[in-house]
């Protein structure tokens, strides 16, 4: 049930523990474990449907952006619903689209217009320090994808140490952007709070528990490495995990 009476000003981030990211995973696998058939098949959705909007230029990155949002919020209505016993189907996934399609494209707006800031920065600075138009347009083409391992190919016009610093900038940017978004789309429809206030509110809980949310990156970024070795099989587990971990996150974070 969403709470409209939520104000940005009235949800004050609770402070956790580093080591409270493996009592998150804990929590997410003992509800995937619960229902494991419908939570595969919630997997096999948030990778299908990604890899089928891959093919489409510009208009499938959009998509794939405001699906994610969408999954964010959908793992988290039906782990509440979970947790109360109720029974959850594949439709429900998309519940979050349903009901709340009009902030959650508002965030997928905001988050369009934060890349393509971010990548005329990075513009900048290739064109600064003289990788050209052709190495600007790379790091472009990596900001917009958030796909860092595009900086590899700057090697051959350009010395390790400035690609090392354009990587660090990257990610730097690619840290602060998943900040404000990453607890955005539960609280929008969750707690109902506008967008923006939403982003903000997101941003100030990764930043209060940072060292949490840099393991949980690190923890789930060996996890996808893994989950994609048995065929992309792994991922199955490993993408409803993240979700699932996600929602468990958000209980400590914004206690009710």
């Amino acid at each position: 049930m969403i709470d409209l009476t939520t104000t940005a000003d009235s949800l004050r981030p609770a402070k956790v523990r580093a080591g409270s990211v493996f009592g998150w995973i804990s929590r997410g696998w003992a509800q995937f474990r619960a229902q494991p058939l419908i939570w595969v098949l919630f997997g096999l959705v948030t990778v299908i449907l990604p890899l089928l909007l891959s093919v489409v230029p510009i208009l499938g990155r959009i998509g794939q952006m405001f699906l994610h949002l969408g999954f964010v919020a959908g793992f988290a209505l039906c782990a509440r619903r979970a947790c109360r016993g109720e029974a959850i189907e594949i439709a429900d996934l998309f519940g979050a689209i349903r009901q709340n399609w009009r902030p959650l494209a508002v965030l997928t707006l905001v988050q369009i217009v934060f890349l393509i800031a971010v990548a005329v920065v990075i513009v900048g600075i290739a064109l600064g320090i003289g990788f050209g138009f052709a190495g600007a347009k790379t790091m472009m083409t990596a900001m917009m994808d958030m796909d860092p391992s595009r900086f590899a190919s700057l090697g051959q016009g350009g010395s390790a140490m400035l690609i090392i610093l354009l990587a660090l900038v990257f990610a730097a940017f690619s840290l602060l952007i998943e900040s404000a978004f990453l607890f955005a789309p539960i609280l929008v429809t969750m707690q109902g709070l506008l967008p923006l206030e939403a982003l903000m509110v997101s941003f100030r809980a990764v930043l209060t528990n940072w060292a949490a949310f840099l393991v949980m990156g690190v923890v789930f970024i060996v996890l996808i490495f893994l989950g994609v070795l048995p065929m992309l099989l792994g991922l199955l587990i490993v993408c409803p995990l993240y979700y699932l971990a996600l929602y468990a996150a958000w209980q400590d974070v914004f206690p009710e």
